[in-house]
């Protein structure tokens, strides 16, 4: 999905059971930017453990704590 020219991130928190927490969104110029902002994102939600970040059907990165 893309609004204006920069394509829409999507981050998935998870717990560590693997259940959803908490979704956001936010458009970025490059998938570092987005990296960044996920990495940030993760940090906030101190009862998750990873996040999976997503542009379209593409996965762009699992991070983990």
């Amino acid at each position: 999905m893309m609004i204006g020219s920069m394509p829409t991130y999507r981050c998935f928190l998870l717990d560590k059971d693997g259940k959803l927490s908490d979704v956001s969104f936010s458009d970025h110029e490059t998938d570092d930017d987005a990296v960044s902002w996920a990495e940030r994102r993760l940090r906030t939600y101190s009862d998750c453990s990873h996040a999976e970040l997503w542009v379209d059907d593409r996965i762009v990165r699992m991070i983990s704590r």
